[in-house]
């Protein structure tokens, strides 16, 4: 990769990546402040290069190993941290919330506490519906952030605290 590349930082560039596929080239040059060139340029790298820029025992083909192993497609990023969608696996189609450094360097779990809270309702919902329920509601209880939410559910007419819903989400 050429030096001009860690002009911004990996959850910008996938943000500007995201951001790209609404935009024209030069709108989106504007709105991060660099060339089209660099634009470009970023969006000519494959998800694996961009990641593996960040971690120097990580080579491409290593970071596109453990996508692949865990199903994970790079989205978006911001406030350091990447979303990726889920390919395979119990959270097809929900979205991750975790930072590089997790995903590249810790013992990286698919796990439902790092799921966005909108990818928490709907994995609730779905397990529910895969049990049986008809008619499914799922709210998120008070202000807590992250791994410390906690949510409710009324399944088929009956109230489901969180007690109960971790029972049949976690067993």
């Amino acid at each position: 990769m050429q030096t001009n590349f860690r002009k911004l930082s990996v959850d910008t560039i996938f943000y500007l990546r995201s951001y790209r596929k609404t935009h024209s080239r030069s709108e989106t040059a504007k709105f991060f402040g660099v060339s089209v060139q660099w634009v470009s340029q970023c969006m000519s790298l494959s998800d694996a290069e961009i990641l593996s820029s960040i971690s120097p025992d990580k080579s491409p083909l290593q970071v596109a190993t453990i996508l692949e192993t865990y199903g994970l497609e790079p989205i978006c990023g911001q406030d350091n941290k990447l979303s990726f969608r889920y390919t395979k696996g119990k959270f097809k189609g929900l979205i991750t919330e975790v930072s590089a450094y997790y995903l590249l360097e810790a013992e990286f779990q698919t796990s439902f506490q790092t799921l966005t809270n909108e990818s928490k309702e709907a994995y609730i919902e779905r397990v529910l519906k895969q049990n049986g329920a008809k008619e499914v509601t799922v709210a998120r209880v008070g202000n807590e952030a992250g791994i410390k939410n906690t949510y409710n559910a009324t399944v088929d007419g009956k109230k489901l605290y969180w007690k109960e819903l971790a029972q049949l989400l976690f067993n």
